[in-house]
């Protein structure tokens, strides 16, 4: 019987000693990191990130937790060409918005781990609040083989505009809006981890932010690299 007992023991704590390890390697660590960085958006524009998060760790993932700020613009250039009898010109219309805000994001770290060195891939979003300034120009390109050139060679009488003179073609500033519009974020990336203490990090964030009014609805891509350390 005794025998019996020392046997059901020693499987037993050989068992516990099988299991304990497992348990040990799924236990959950965390850990808070700052991190910055800079890039560029799609229009070539200067972009900035600064990020404060909770990592937490459990098996080869990990869950992102972060208060993220993000700095971009984007402009773009759009022209139409108009001929008119006597007068051909060329309409360009130019789109710029400039973003400063944050956002509450979460992302999913994968292959990634507090201690262990090697890649990992990002896959993340949020939702935020944006100070945002929306601004569309207008100019005229009437130079082309348009009635201003045919006055000043004499082939047109001034009298030609009612004014007495050709009409102004400059820049025209047409509308600008400025305020505050709620967004949402995407967000993908590749990481480096360099031990637990330091981070490096290619992602592209995308904005998607709306306003109250019809023109005021903008989408920025960036590409920015982001360093993090750990705390």
């Amino acid at each position: 019987m005794c025998c019996r007992f020392s046997r059901k023991l020693l499987g037993l704590v050989t068992v516990l000693g099988l299991t304990l390890p497992s348990t040990a390697q799924s236990q959950v660590s965390r850990q808070l990191e700052l991190r910055g960085g800079s890039g560029i958006s799609t229009t070539g524009k200067l972009s900035f990130t600064a990020q404060i998060g909770l990592n937490e760790n459990e098996g080869r993932n990990s869950v992102e937790l972060a208060l993220v700020g993000y700095g971009t613009s984007y402009s773009k250039t759009t022209s139409s060409d108009t001929n008119i009898g006597i007068r051909s010109t060329t309409e360009y219309t130019t789109a710029r918005t400039d973003i400063i805000g944050g956002t509450i994001a979460a992302n999913l770290l994968l292959r990634h781990g507090m201690e262990v060195s090697g890649p990992y891939f990002v896959v993340g979003a949020g939702v935020g609040l944006f100070m945002v300034d929306w601004a569309r120009t207008n100019w005229t390109d009437g130079t082309v083989n348009s009635s201003q050139s045919r006055m000043a060679r004499g082939e047109l009488p001034p009298r030609f505009w009612r004014s007495g003179k050709p009409p102004d073609w400059s820049r025209k500033p047409q509308n600008e809006v400025k305020g505050i519009a709620t967004g949402s974020m995407f967000n993908l990336g590749i990481g480096q981890r360099f031990g637990r203490s330091l981070d490096l990090r290619i992602q592209a964030p995308s904005l998607l932010i709306v306003g109250s009014g019809p023109r005021e609805v903008s989408f920025v891509t960036m590409l920015v690299t982001t360093i993090a350390i750990g705390i």
